[in-house]
């Protein structure tokens, strides 16, 4: 693991060192786009860690009131952003489709989270849904998601 970080924060220090004021308008879209499906792979890659995490009781004896409280201390973020993490390593560790589609680059970790509450309620085939919201926005997710819980 320490060298799979090593490595991936030596690519990070190498995308960090592009020159981007000489790049065209094309070479950027792609990067922007690009860089977002990688954003949120790691986002979800996070999020799986930290569901390891809270099932090995890592916040236990902290003075942390739960994982998503202990997130936020251990890395100045804030409660929700903490919270949004356990919530989508949850979800991706409950539905292996949902984990499938944003490790693909179909699916954005955001939208990803708006489908959390029917994966946690276990209505119907939550595989169904994460196919029929794949390419969405987080707002489409969302409408989706609750739309497929009402029935």
């Amino acid at each position: 693991m320490e060298t799979a970080l090593a490595r991936l924060s030596t690519t990070v220090d190498d995308v960090a060192g592009i020159v981007l004021c000489g790049l065209d308008r094309s070479l950027l879209t792609t990067v922007v786009v690009e860089l977002q499906v990688v954003i949120d792979r790691l986002t979800l890659i996070h999020a799986q860690v930290v569901t390891e995490a809270d099932r090995a009781g890592v916040w236990a004896g902290s003075g942390a009131r739960s994982m998503a409280d202990w997130l936020a201390q251990q890395t100045n973020t804030s409660w929700r952003d903490a919270q949004d993490r356990v919530a989508l390593g949850d979800a991706a560790d409950t539905c292996p489709a949902l984990a499938a589609a944003v490790g693909s680059g179909e699916l954005s970790a955001k939208s990803a989270l708006e489908l959390a509450d029917a994966v946690r309620e276990g209505v119907g085939d939550t595989a169904e849904l994460v196919d029929a919201v794949k390419g969405s926005n987080p707002r489409a997710a969302r409408a989706a998601s609750n739309k497929w819980r009402d029935t």
